[in-house]
Protein backbone atom coordinates (compact mmCIF):
# COMPACT_ATOMS: atom_id res chain seq x y z
CA UNK A 1 0.00 0.00 0.00
CA UNK A 2 1.69 3.44 -0.63
CA UNK A 3 2.26 5.77 1.95
CA UNK A 4 2.53 9.35 2.27
CA UNK A 5 3.87 11.49 5.03
CA UNK A 6 3.05 15.46 5.50
CA UNK A 7 4.30 17.98 7.81
CA UNK A 8 4.62 21.32 8.64
CA UNK A 9 8.18 23.05 7.53
CA UNK A 10 10.23 24.47 10.32
CA UNK A 11 10.35 28.17 10.64
CA UNK A 12 8.66 28.81 7.11
CA UNK A 13 5.40 28.81 5.64
CA UNK A 14 5.04 25.29 4.10
CA UNK A 15 5.31 21.46 3.80
CA UNK A 16 7.55 18.71 3.49
CA UNK A 17 6.18 15.94 2.16
CA UNK A 18 7.64 11.81 1.37
CA UNK A 19 6.25 8.83 -0.30
CA UNK A 20 4.05 8.53 -3.16
CA UNK A 21 0.93 10.80 -4.12
CA UNK A 22 -1.31 8.03 -5.73
CA UNK A 23 -5.47 7.71 -6.13
CA UNK A 24 -4.26 5.90 -2.60
CA UNK A 25 -2.86 8.99 -0.68
CA UNK A 26 -5.05 11.59 -2.58
CA UNK A 27 -6.98 12.32 0.17
CA UNK A 28 -4.13 13.34 2.45
CA UNK A 29 -2.26 15.41 -0.67
CA UNK A 30 -5.37 17.62 -1.41
CA UNK A 31 -5.78 17.93 2.38
CA UNK A 32 -2.43 19.56 2.56
CA UNK A 33 -2.71 21.49 -0.13
CA UNK A 34 -6.34 23.11 0.92
CA UNK A 35 -4.32 23.47 4.37
CA UNK A 36 -1.54 25.88 2.24
CA UNK A 37 -4.55 27.02 -0.06
CA UNK A 38 -6.26 28.30 3.51
CA UNK A 39 -3.10 29.79 5.30
CA UNK A 40 -2.42 32.53 2.51
CA UNK A 41 0.75 33.52 2.82
CA UNK A 42 2.70 35.62 -0.12
CA UNK A 43 5.38 33.20 0.27
CA UNK A 44 4.62 29.22 0.27
CA UNK A 45 7.06 25.91 0.23
CA UNK A 46 7.00 22.37 -0.82
CA UNK A 47 9.86 20.57 -0.02
CA UNK A 48 9.22 17.42 -2.15
CA UNK A 49 12.49 15.47 -2.34
CA UNK A 50 11.25 12.85 -0.91
CA UNK A 51 8.53 11.86 -3.04
CA UNK A 52 9.08 9.26 -4.99
CA UNK A 53 5.78 8.97 -7.40
CA UNK A 54 3.49 11.84 -8.34
CA UNK A 55 0.42 10.33 -11.00
CA UNK A 56 -1.43 12.77 -12.72
CA UNK A 57 -4.19 13.55 -10.44
CA UNK A 58 -1.71 14.50 -7.84
CA UNK A 59 -0.07 16.39 -10.76
CA UNK A 60 -3.64 18.47 -10.85
CA UNK A 61 -4.34 19.02 -7.29
CA UNK A 62 -0.66 20.52 -7.06
CA UNK A 63 -1.43 22.57 -10.29
CA UNK A 64 -5.00 23.66 -9.05
CA UNK A 65 -3.39 24.56 -5.61
CA UNK A 66 -0.76 26.90 -7.55
CA UNK A 67 -3.14 28.26 -9.33
CA UNK A 68 -5.10 29.59 -6.44
CA UNK A 69 -2.39 30.81 -4.85
CA UNK A 70 -1.84 32.80 -7.56
CA UNK A 71 -0.97 36.01 -5.22
CA UNK A 72 1.61 33.52 -3.22
CA UNK A 73 5.35 32.85 -4.76
CA UNK A 74 5.34 29.50 -4.38
CA UNK A 75 8.63 27.04 -4.41
CA UNK A 76 9.06 23.53 -4.64
CA UNK A 77 11.85 21.82 -3.87
CA UNK A 78 12.97 18.39 -5.45
CA UNK A 79 16.37 18.06 -4.55
CA UNK A 80 16.81 16.41 -8.00
CA UNK A 81 18.66 18.78 -11.00
CA UNK A 82 16.71 18.33 -14.02
CA UNK A 83 18.16 16.56 -16.89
Amino acid sequence: MPKLKVCPLPRQAGLRAAGEVSLATRVLWERALEQAVREGEDVYYLELSAVTFVDVAGVGVLADAARRLSRAAVSCCTGRRPG
